[in-house]
């Protein structure tokens, strides 16, 4: 650490300046913190590091906001969710409730070929939970 005693922050890794950020936030123990993408450039050990930083502050009943692509992370720390586009909020509420609502109104089309395996065949083979319709796609295996 003597090496970096002069150093400036800006010359230090990017993961490195969010671990400075993040430590300029809770130095002075505030009831309300604000966090900008706080695990970008930080190995996955730092931000485990960081998830667990955050749970620890939010039982000492903290105020956190957050702002996240990363939805794993949001669900593991917040209990509320606001989704903002364009400057607007279009969606707030319980982690849970929006996770629900989202993940019932949205679906996802996926194409399976199996060799050997046509349509009647899959649909008594591939019982999938949540799946509602089994379809064979007709093309050629290489």
């Amino acid at each position: 650490m003597k090496d970096a005693i002069n150093k400036r922050i800006g010359k230090f890794s990017k993961g490195m300046r969010q671990r400075f950020g993040v430590a300029q936030t809770i130095v002075h123990d505030p009831p309300v913190m604000m966090f900008d993408e706080p695990t970008a450039g930080i190995d996955p050990q730092g931000a485990e590091d960081y998830r667990n930083l955050m749970l620890e502050m939010k039982a000492r009943d903290k105020t956190i906001f957050l702002t996240s692509h990363l939805m794993p992370e949001v669900e593991a720390i917040c209990d509320r969710i606001g989704i903002i586009m364009n400057g607007e909020m279009k969606v707030c509420g319980k982690v849970d409730e929006l996770v629900d609502q989202f993940s019932r109104r949205q679906g996802y089309q996926l194409k399976l070929r199996v060799k050997g395996l046509e349509e009647p065949e899959m649909r008594s083979t591939l019982s999938v939970s949540g799946v509602s319709v089994v379809c064979s796609v007709a093309t050629g295996f290489k």
